[in-house]
């Protein structure tokens, strides 16, 4: 799986902007875009829907969880607190592939790579091809040859294997040899390697943290990269085998008077899927906010509990069990320790 954030990018382009005049309640604003719904949720009632059936949004994929962020604007003078969350399901339909993604980290004095097949399909006849570029304090790149890398890595650049689905492979081992050290000691500009794998039937690229060299401790390490909280507002556990067509879920999150707060609904399901769905709020003063629009998404579930960082728990486990090659469920002890648990994934991310 490339790297990239597990939390789905949110459009900040306003797309639909609307006055509503309703006796009594005077005049509201609403405005909402695909993807960060506005709503007033002291003035729309129950009766205010304007979701259509046939107003499906652009597919909106994501990792381990579907995250809905949604910002509910109080226009009034009195706080009010949303009691929850109305989740509608139109469809939702179990989906199997192939996962390719990496896992890697430091270990004595080596850069090692596993390749694992976290989906549910096979990948069979895949190369995968390692690239290997210098960074300077200038940002000034050199791609090394693959001659190069072999002489500083003593690794190979290719390799071809087939991944079985829950497959786990130790694919490439870089020795942070003495002779790379001397070119960083030689180089002083040099500052960082960047890595990159590539496979080379589907072309799909799997980006590696880079490494930076440490002058005063003669070594190399990863970057510092912090992790930000997350606020699980709301959260929907989904078992795609029992799906019911409506789920409430509890939100009880204050919005001050004249104040806005934005709403983190994570869906959550136990098995790779693609679901049509549309979410409401109710408020403490029993009022709702219109239903968005049917949105329609793509969850890839992982078999096993993968973390994007380097040297990470899933890393560590298959080193301190001496993995170079694994196959899903062959051993219980480390099953329990790298397996995905749907229903607690949102406490590691």
């Amino acid at each position: 799986m490339l790297f990239i954030s597990i939390i789905p990018a949110i459009l900040s382009i306003i797309t639909i902007t609307e006055k509503v005049i309703i006796p009594f309640l005077g005049t509201i604003e609403v405005t909402q875009n695909k993807t960060e719904p506005v709503y007033n949720p002291e003035s729309l009632n129950n009766s205010y829907v304007i979701a259509k059936p046939t107003d499906i949004q652009e597919s909106n994929d994501s990792y381990f969880f579907l995250t809905n962020v949604s910002t509910l604007q109080n226009s009034t003078s009195k706080n009010l607190i949303v009691s929850d969350a109305t989740i509608e399901i139109d469809d939702i339909q179990p989906i199997k592939e192939a996962d390719l993604e990496v896992s890697y980290g430091l270990e004595d004095n080596k850069l090692i790579i596993f390749i694992i097949n976290n989906g549910l399909e096979n990948s069979k006849d895949s190369e995968f091809e390692l690239l290997v570029t210098l960074e300077d304090i200038d940002q000034v790149q050199n791609k090394l040859s693959a001659k190069d890398v072999e002489n500083l890595f003593l690794t190979k650049t290719k390799r071809k294997d087939s991944l079985y689905s829950g497959d786990i492979l130790k694919s490439f081992e870089l020795n942070l040899s003495d002779e790379l050290h001397k070119l960083f000691e030689n180089n002083e500009k040099y500052h960082a390697i960047k890595f990159e794998i590539t496979e080379l039937v589907s072309n799909k690229k799997f980006e590696i943290h880079p490494i930076y060299y440490n002058r005063s401790a003669k070594s190399f390490t990863f970057g510092g990269m912090g992790a930000g909280g997350r606020d699980k507002t709301a959260v929907l556990l989904l078992d795609i085998n029992n799906a019911s067509n409506k789920y409430s879920v509890p939100v009880n999150k204050k919005i001050a008077a004249n104040s806005t707060e934005q709403i983190n609904l994570f869906i959550v399901p136990n098995q790779s899927s693609k679901i049509i769905y549309s979410v409401k709020y109710s408020t403490s003063n029993s009022k709702c906010t219109k239903a968005t629009k049917k949105i329609e998404s793509t969850i890839t579930v992982p078999l096993y509990n993968t973390s994007y960082s380097p040297n990470g728990p899933f890393f560590k486990s298959l080193i301190q069990n001496q993995i170079t090659r694994y196959q899903h469920n062959t051993n219980s002890n480390l099953q329990k320790e790298i397996g995905y648990d749907y229903k607690k994934v949102l406490d590691s991310h």
